[in-house]
């Protein structure tokens, strides 16, 4: 094992204010992002699409933040973003298209019947 390896760590920090809500960087999360950032490459991944992103997180870094370094991954990593020539851009969308969408939502529509789920009430 490599030093590098063996001080590699991952870090993990949930958005939530106290109602379990998402909840946007303080100034001071911000501030401790952008010291991150300094050193390392962050990935924040959320359930929410870029304007989420946007406002929770890469409006919310200071000017100074290295904003290269970071990784912002809505919709559960399915969009990355990155920092490029002084903007955030897309870097990969994985999007269904109609016909996919149509399949998803047709297989959850049979998926209880094939299961022998019944209704409420039903004996």
């Amino acid at each position: 094992m490599t030093s590098a390896s063996a001080t590699a760590k991952v870090l993990r920090h949930e958005m939530l204010d106290a109602c379990g809500k998402k909840a946007a960087l303080t100034a001071e999360g911000a501030a401790t992002l952008c010291r991150l950032l300094a050193v390392a490459d962050v990935a924040v991944i959320s359930g929410g699409d870029w304007r989420q992103s946007d406002r929770q997180v890469a409006s919310r870094l200071p000017v100074d933040a290295a904003r290269e370094r970071q990784w912002l991954m809505p919709t559960t990593g399915t969009k990355l973003y990155r920092f490029v020539d002084d903007a955030w851009r897309t870097i990969y969308a994985e999007l269904f298209d109609a016909a996919e969408k149509a399949s998803i939502r047709a297989a959850f529509d049979r998926a209880p019947s094939e299961l022998g789920a019944r209704s409420l009430g039903e004996s």
